[in-house]
């Protein structure tokens, strides 16, 4: 989610709804605010707060659903509560980027959707879709799994498998 969502912003971003205040345009049009504020004024599309939250509480939804199955035991009003509320968070993130005049509503609205897809991937590569009859149960893997690992001016490569 991160990476899309910052190569999206990097190649297709938008003018904030802030970015006067960030620029501070003098007689000639020229920007005199500060450089760095500035260019991350031009990076309004799609919304990287509302991706992540999104990734994170569409995943922990689809995890309580799957481990709690409120429509194939009883029920209880409590589970729904429980499933949905990591949503609710995240909706809460993407409008307060809208009422801080962070971002237009459609930047909030992609980057929901892009979080919510890569949190339903993340998912069924470890779970079974929530309302199938194996639901909540992690799948069982062998192999070898290896991950790219980027920092600050440093490259690497993490590998886990089991014999």
């Amino acid at each position: 989610t991160f990476l899309v969502t910052n190569i999206m912003k990097a190649s297709l971003g938008r003018l904030r709804p802030d970015f006067l205040d960030r620029c501070q345009p003098d007689p000639q049009g020229e920007c005199t605010g500060e450089p760095d504020l500035v260019r991350k004024g031009r990076e309004s599309f799609p919304s990287g707060h509302t991706s992540l939250f999104f990734a994170g509480g569409a995943y922990l939804s689809l995890y309580l659903w799957g481990k709690l199955r409120p429509f194939r035991t009883d029920g209880s009003l409590w589970k729904l509560l429980a499933i949905l509320s990591p949503l609710v968070a995240a909706s809460l993130v993407g409008a307060s980027r809208i009422w801080d005049h962070r971002h237009h509503w459609e930047d909030v609205l992609t980057g929901a959707l892009l979080g919510t897809g890569f949190a339903y991937l993340g998912y069924r590569l470890q779970f079974p879709a929530p309302w199938t009859e194996r639901a909540g149960k992690a799948r069982r893997r062998s192999g070898w799994v290896a991950l790219p690992l980027v920092g600050p001016g440093s490259y690497g490569l993490a590998a886990q498998g089991e014999f």
